[in-house]
């Protein structure tokens, strides 16, 4: 196993480890130049939190993990010397330690998901969403792919659910009271003024609501029924805003996959029923006749 490899999975990394691991998988072109020194100030660790991290990589200390890490990076890229015809050092210019950061974050989504998420509270949150006859989710900016993606997701498994993502739409929605809808909000911070004043509505109407939030501590969370914590390693030095964001929405989507895994066992037998009706419309071509014929060949199916 190649030591860009081994970075990636090791496991009991320190926060400062984190730090190095996450400053190189960046920027590995950096360590051509840099003492262990530098390393750790880059890092805001130390040099002996650097000589640490190499030993635990099986390195005798910075220098052979320095030789052992380039010598991999060059053969990553295709590279034997790591330099161009001039001697200078050639920028990364390829897509490989792309790939090796998306794949840290990703670890380090589903590891931060599990540390702050007990089962309990993610099975209260499961209870919540299969209790509920729809879910209606309410997100602004980014967050609204999240959400975007979780109700595609819910349909596919039987459960009823829409996104209002525009204002206006949001507020006409919250004050709407639906017995049975579970209002779901999505929020990066939990500060965010609107998504706020949205949870004063609902809870003012008596709507259910579930919260997926990066900070348990923000005014989104104490206004709502129950939190889901999503991740966004703000407090861990050296992560940059981006890689703040791409860390919560790779940790929503993860938590959101558990949640849908689970509506779905617990819908299994019927919606392989479905789907079979589903198959046999297929094959009845229903799709071929007029909109009123469809209707009723769908109710037919359907209901019988």
């Amino acid at each position: 196993m190649g030591i860009f490899n081994e970075i990636i999975g090791h496991e009991s990394l320190t926060e400062r480890e984190q730090s190095i691991r996450t400053f190189l998988i960046q920027y590995p072109e950096k360590l051509y130049n840099m003492t262990a020194h530098d390393l750790g100030e880059a890092t805001y660790s130390s040099a002996a939190a650097v000589t640490r991290f190499c030993k635990k990589l099986g390195c005798r200390g910075y220098q052979d993990f320095r030789i052992q890490f380039l010598q991999d990076y060059r053969e990553q890229r295709g590279d034997s010397s790591g330099r161009n015809d001039t001697g200078q050092i050639i920028d990364i210019g390829t897509d490989m330690p792309v790939l090796l950061r998306e794949a840290v974050i990703y670890r380090q989504a589903v590891e931060k998901v599990i540390k702050e998420n007990s089962p309990e509270r993610i099975n209260k949150a499961f209870d919540m969403i299969h209790a509920a006859g729809c879910l209606d989710f309410y997100a602004f900016d980014l967050n609204a792919h999240c959400a975007a993606y979780a109700v595609y997701q819910f349909m596919q498994c039987g459960k009823m659910a829409g996104v209002y993502v525009e204002p206006s739409l949001q507020i006409r929605s919250a004050l709407e009271k639906r017995p049975g809808h579970l209002a779901v909000l999505i929020s990066f911070t939990g500060n965010n003024t609107r998504m706020i004043d949205l949870a004063g509505i609902l809870h003012a109407n008596g709507t259910k609501t579930l919260c997926f939030v990066g900070n348990i501590a923000s005014s989104l969370a104490s206004l709502v029924d129950h939190v889901l914590i999503v991740p966004t390693g703000e407090k861990s030095k050296g992560m940059l805003r981006e890689e703040s964001v791409t860390l919560f929405t790779t940790a929503f989507k993860y938590l959101a996959d558990v949640l849908i895994a689970l509506e779905y066992e617990r819908n299994r037998d019927r919606l392989r029923e479905e789907y079979s009706r589903f198959q046999k419309m297929a094959n009845n071509k229903i799709w071929q006749f007029d909109m009123s014929s469809k209707v009723s060949a769908i109710r037919l199916l359907l209901f019988g």
